[in-house]
């Protein structure tokens, strides 16, 4: 009887740890007082730091957790709640050196035999794939129902002015209007399929290039587009390679810093420097009246309103796939200029964050 409750017992003990270390569950024990017990395999692999690093210190010491401040509770603050008996679940973001990754989270109190709560349990699933989903799908809903639906009413406006019109240049006229409608869906479409391949493939694409070569490919695309802008490009990153889809948002970064405000002979600043812990940041500079305030909280946040969105899909582009990438976008307005910074990873883009293409969820 001994031998068969032992078994039970490391059975059971067996299962517990399968549960704890689960690789689809970030999972972390605290005590009521906040300071971490345990941290599970997946946890401590995408946060990039060992588990002695972490065990007997206050879960709030470290800056790898952010709670959605929509939800309005910090982690602290989650933390006693469940010490009090609540199950307390919310979302956040979680950062290590491969990125951001968003996560659905549960507080759980854990009472012991005589009913008194020992630990709190936080545990947390991968929703990155889904958010940036629904995010996309905002987007897109919002360019249909603003930027497509104004094209459409000018399209009927200017063919019906041009079956009219007797006038053969003034026809032309209206023809070219029509043309650079035309020409703006195209770009439109070419910005979506982009975005779409690239939430399909880079979590698949091992494929690094020099950062070199990226820097002085975007920079060539849009000197291609606005012949009378200057831009100087510097890379002080030896040997630094990051992803090819990095060329696409980094264009688009330098495009609209060299459009902004519509200035004769725009300069714009391209440097590119690798930091600590295998990151390369690179900094677009430009000498503008400064970025709107709404496009600029979609670039940093990703997230938009009915009320607050940006003009167009540029931006959305360069948030969507630079978080992708496992990168970082920061902003700062000054009266003498924009500069735009990314921090991405040299690592290969399939490690960032787990990802799966959409076709492979249920």
């Amino acid at each position: 009887m001994l031998f068969i409750d032992i078994s039970e017992r490391e059975k059971y003990t067996r299962r517990l740890e399968a549960v704890f270390n689960s690789p689809h569950q970030f999972t972390a024990l605290v005590r009521p007082n906040k300071i971490v017990t345990d941290v599970n395999d997946t946890l401590a692999a995408r946060i990039g730091i060992n588990r002695s690093t972490i065990v007997g210190e206050p879960i709030d010491k470290f800056p790898w957790l952010n709670l959605d401040p929509n939800h309005g509770l910090t982690v602290c603050e989650a933390v006693n709640r469940a010490g009090d008996g609540e199950l307390v679940q919310t979302e956040g973001e979680l950062q290590g050196p491969d990125g951001l990754a968003h996560i659905d989270l549960l507080f759980k109190p854990i009472r012991n035999a005589a009913g008194e709560i020992t630990l709190i349990a936080v545990e947390g699933k991968d929703i990155t794939v889904k958010t940036r989903q629904r995010q996309h799908l905002q987007v897109l809903q919002r360019v249909v129902r603003h930027n497509v639906r104004n094209d459409l009413n000018k399209l009927v406006g200017w063919t019906t002015m041009l079956a009219k019109e007797p006038d053969a240049d003034c026809r032309q006229g209206h023809l070219r209007r029509l043309t650079r409608i035309f020409d703006r869906w195209e770009r439109l479409t070419n910005k979506i399929q982009v975005i779409d391949r690239a939430i399909r493939e880079i979590p698949h694409d091992d494929s690094t290039v020099n950062i070199a070569e990226v820097t002085e490919t975007a920079a060539t695309a849009v000197r291609d587009d606005y012949s009378d802008a200057t831009i100087a490009v510097s890379v002080d990153a030896t040997g630094g390679t990051a992803s090819r889809w990095l060329t696409h948002p980094l264009t688009e970064v330098i495009k609209n810093v060299v459009a902004a405000g519509d200035r004769e002979d725009p300069y714009v600043n391209v440097s590119v420097r690798q930091v600590d812990n295998g990151w390369l940041q690179i900094v677009v500079a430009d000498d503008g009246p400064g970025m709107p305030d709404i496009e600029r909280g979609v670039l940093v946040t990703g997230e938009e309103t009915p009320l607050q969105h940006g003009s167009g899909l540029g931006i959305w582009l360069i948030r969507m796939l630079v978080s992708v990438l496992g990168g970082e976008i920061g902003v700062d307005v000054t009266d003498t200029g924009t500069e735009v910074v990314l921090r991405v990873p040299t690592l290969s883009a399939n490690r960032n964050l787990g990802l799966v293409a959409p076709e492979q969820m249920s």
